[in-house]
């Protein structure tokens, strides 16, 4: 990625689909010897030309990886992620803009906000499996095991506040079938 930086800056430096492609090939080499991962809804996945705001739960620091699987642009991302050596770097390469963390509830809000505003659809995304193989805390231990990954249908809307509400329930919803 480091290499082909200057060349992606040079011919694609907006779209950086270089990079994403990349990354979902490195960060799938990384996971698929420890995990299987399942993908469901998959053609709820809007059409690569259509922009949209990815929303998922997050469980523990292979949600990163996990989600770089899809090869869909990750635009906002924790600052302190930004600062993890190797992913990090590959974050900002990628474009990745680093959200400052007041609280959860603000920062949640502008990926809302964003949406409604530009008129773009919210792809809810809910991650399952990710907590139990690599733990919170627990970045240096990768246990065996499976990801699902449900990918629901776009919601769109211009109240920030509804929004967040309809993504936040349709992701619990399939997390409370699970336990």
């Amino acid at each position: 990625m480091l290499v082909q930086h200057p060349f992606v800056l040079l011919l694609d430096r907006y779209q950086r689909k270089a990079h994403y492609f990349i990354a979902k090939i490195w960060a799938s080499l990384s996971v698929t010897p420890f995990l299987r991962i399942k993908f469901e809804g998959l053609d709820n996945l809007p059409s690569p030309d259509t922009p949209a705001v990815y929303v998922s739960n997050h469980q523990s620091f292979l949600d990163i990886y996990t989600l770089l699987t899809l090869g869909k642009p990750l635009g906002l991302k924790q600052d302190w992620d930004i600062l993890f050596p190797i992913i990090g770097w590959a974050m900002f390469m990628m474009g990745v803009i680093p959200l400052k963390r007041m609280d959860s509830r603000s920062q949640l809000k502008g990926a809302f906000s964003v949406a409604a505003k530009t008129r773009v659809p919210i792809v809810p995304i809910t991650l399952i499996g990710t907590g139990k193989i690599m733990p919170p805390g627990m970045e240096g231990i990768l246990n065996f095991g499976s990801v699902r990954i449900v990918i629901h249908k776009p919601v769109e809307g211009s109240d920030p506040e509804v929004l967040c509400s309809e993504v936040r329930n349709t992701i619990a919803d399939v997390l409370e079938q699970q336990s």
